[in-house]
């Protein structure tokens, strides 16, 4: 019975939230077998920019498994991002910061385990100003050490 419940209301929400976006705004992926998948779901700011973009994954059945979370900034850059179980348990987060010129930073990744202690992961970006004035990516640095990038 509760889960029945949990599926009226997810789906009660989902038609709430499908009735108030224009088509546009949603997505739809679909399985090998022609079930859906996911949905995504856009929620816009007052100047009609993307601000958050709500998505649901599926199981073979049609239940929810997870719903994320991306927040964007002004420039339309993914600033946040929560992924949660359909219990609402906290899976995974990442944000994202970026310099004037828009190169992304800094990555902090943090995922949880089924007790909720979290393990961090650090990414940090380095961009060269080339004589055409375009910024290269240079070296990341993973939690610290460099990693190799290919040339």
């Amino acid at each position: 019975m509760k889960k029945v419940v949990l599926i009226f209301l997810i789906l009660y929400t989902q038609l709430s939230i499908i009735s108030s976006l224009s088509a546009q705004e949603i997505g739809v992926k679909y399985d090998e077998n022609g079930r859906v998948a996911s949905s995504s779901h856009g929620v816009v700011d007052a100047n009609d920019r993307l601000a958050v973009l709500i998505t649901y994954t599926y199981d073979s059945v049609g239940v929810v498994e997870t719903r994320t979370l991306q927040s964007y900034d002004k420039q339309g850059r993914p600033v946040r991002r929560e992924v949660y179980t359909v219990d609402e348990y906290l899976l995974y987060t990442q944000e994202n910061k970026y310099d004037c010129h828009g190169n992304r930073i800094r990555c902090i990744q943090t995922s949880y385990d089924e007790d909720g202690k979290p393990t961090e992961t650090i990414y940090k970006y380095r961009y060269s100003k080339q004589p055409d004035g375009i910024w290269k990516l240079v070296s990341i640095l993973l939690n610290g050490k460099e990693v190799l990038l290919e040339e």
